[in-house]
């Protein structure tokens, strides 16, 4: 389990980044809030012509639960970090 949950949490390895920027990716980052979540920032030009790329802002959580499973969850979320940047992408 914690194999799985830490290549959940490893959003910002070379091959992951290689891999977003090959399909399309424009920007990624993620920002540690505490030991257990993180701001996940994803922009994608999804490639059809005439449709502003995309944008996804994210807070990630995680608990280890009593019985040694853990549990993560994520919501869309607004931050001062990530201000919206009307008619460069859609959120």
């Amino acid at each position: 389990a914690e194999d799985c949950a830490a290549w959940e949490w490893a959003k910002m390895t070379r091959e992951s980044m290689r891999s977003h920027h090959q399909d399309g990716g424009l920007e990624r980052s993620i920002v540690k809030l505490n030991d257990h979540s993180h701001l996940y920032h994803l922009v994608l030009d999804l490639g059809v012509p005439g449709l502003q790329p995309r944008e996804w802002l994210v807070k990630g959580v995680w608990k280890k639960q009593d019985d040694g499973s853990l549990v993560t969850a994520y919501e869309d979320v607004e931050h001062e970090d990530f201000p919206e940047q009307s008619g460069k992408y859609v959120r």
